[in-house]
């Protein structure tokens, strides 16, 4: 026997829909970040490894732009997670700040933007110059970034 839908019911059961709605949202807006977040540490170029280790989580919160990573704050940018020479410490650089980074992105809010930053004042000369055969570094790594984030959340388009 179908049961009576009352207004009440009914507004029950949308707030419930719509409250999952907003946590799998989230949950899809955390694994984008995270996915971004592991292209640009995969795709930087490692010498010292100070670049690598400078990729930031920032959140929104109450319209403000918080930095969740005390380290890099005022314009600084932090020194290398493991100082090297020629790559030579890109690993350990790399699984720190992607550690540091998914244990931001795990506190995101919903409602809240992730913003993936890079504060470390030789990012720019990467995409303008061709330093190391790393020119087009920004260009090169979006076209990648958007084309996994499709793939992995089955997102078509036309150009």
């Amino acid at each position: 026997m179908p049961t009576k839908t009352t207004l009440k019911n009914l507004r029950s059961r949308l707030t419930k829909r719509v409250e999952s709605v907003e946590l799998e949202t989230n949950e899809a807006k955390k694994k984008m970040a995270r996915l971004i977040l592991n292209q640009l540490v995969e795709a930087t170029p490692v010498d010292i490894s100070t670049l690598i280790s400078n990729w930031i989580i920032l959140s929104q919160e109450g319209g403000q732009n918080i930095l969740l990573d005390p380290v890099s704050s005022g314009g600084r940018y932090r020194f290398a997670h493991f100082p090297g020479e020629k790559g030579s410490t890109r690993v350990a650089s790399m699984a720190k700040t992607l550690r540091l980074g998914y244990s931001k992105i795990r506190y995101s809010r919903r409602h809240k933007a992730i913003r993936i930053i890079n504060n470390t004042p030789y990012l720019v000369y990467l995409n303008t110059f061709n330093h190391g055969g790393h020119g087009g570094f920004a260009d090169a790594n979006l076209n990648i970034i958007s084309k996994s984030v499709m793939s992995k959340f089955k997102v078509k388009y036309k150009v």
